[in-house]
């Protein structure tokens, strides 16, 4: 949560912990050291502590990396890296692993790297994980068990659409190159649902002929990284264009999922809505999918 003034100038950011039924379990607590500018804060708990990182706007654009206990007392304040263009962060047991996106505007080039760090902010190892042209979009990770999933999007040309990615980290180690989803026509892996068994990820892509319609998409991994319903063309329906962020929820035992996408037509404002799609625990749709209209 950002905090501004009454000329709306950006003065700080705040943490605060709602559980499911809305019941402020942590109250809003202030967060100075990530910056009165950061943006983007990607959050992680591990159990005890609160991490929070974000790409920040000071000198050599460093992450702003902090880690804060229930009642806001700091546990840690760091500054890592530089020319930081997008992170993500995720508990592993009681540290942390932070995956941190940096772009060359010199050379147009970015690499993507993940760094295992104490529970008090201490960098104990990094590795690379990918290297490509162009900028890189919609960083996040999730952690499941031992595993921990990253994915975005990324591409070769500065306005073009981008081809999503993701991986798996047993334990927070690079074992496996990344998987790429779709072509370089997609939008980022916008949202992965994780289980037991395997993870399941939805991207929206079009083809490269300029007349074609946007896909929803959605693949099946199993835990090994293999896949097991390959890539799936969800239904839209009455000729719907769709957005570019699907997301998914998932029950904890690995049981069915739901699909949801915004979808609009400019000529038919009525049609606006949210698109819901059930799927099995393997991802496969159920039934038809059902439009809920906007209020």
């Amino acid at each position: 949560m950002g905090i501004a003034d009454r000329e709306a100038n950006a003065v700080g950011l705040s943490f605060a912990v709602i559980d499911a039924g809305g019941r402020v379990r942590v109250p809003a607590r202030r967060l100075d050291a990530m910056g009165t500018r950061a943006y983007e804060v990607h959050a992680a708990y591990n159990g005890r502590h609160f991490a929070f990182a974000a790409p920040s706007f000071d000198e050599g654009r460093p992450v702003a990396f902090a880690v804060r206990a229930p009642d806001g007392s700091v546990v840690a304040d760091r500054r890592l890296g530089a020319d930081t263009s997008a992170v993500a962060v995720s508990a592993l047991g009681t540290s942390w692993l932070v995956t941190v996106a940096t772009h060359d505007y010199d050379t147009l080039r970015s690499r993507l790297a993940v760094s295992q760090l104490s529970a008090s902010g201490e960098v104990l190892g990094t590795a690379g994980l990918a290297a490509f042209e162009g900028p890189t979009h919609h960083l996040a990770a999730l952690r499941r068990g031992a595993t921990t999933t990253v994915w975005w999007g990324q591409d070769g040309e500065h306005w073009s659409r981008h081809t999503p990615y993701f991986v798996q980290l047993p334990e927070g180690r690079v074992d496996e190159a990344p998987h790429a989803l779709g072509s370089r026509q997609s939008s980022s892996a916008r949202d992965v649902v994780c289980d037991d068994a395997g993870c399941t990820v939805t991207w929206v892509t079009v083809d490269a002929a300029p007349d074609a319609r946007p896909e929803w998409m959605l693949e099946r991994r199993d835990a090994a990284g293999r896949v097991v319903t390959g890539r799936l063309r969800l239904p839209s329906r009455g000729g719907a264009s769709l957005s570019d962020a699907p997301s998914l929820a998932a029950r904890g035992d690995g049981g069915a999922m739901l699909a949801a996408l915004a979808v609009h037509r400019r000529d038919a404002s009525e049609a606006a809505g949210v698109l819901v799609q059930r799927l099995d625990g393997e991802g496969r749709p159920q039934g038809a999918p059902v439009r809920l209209p906007l209020p």
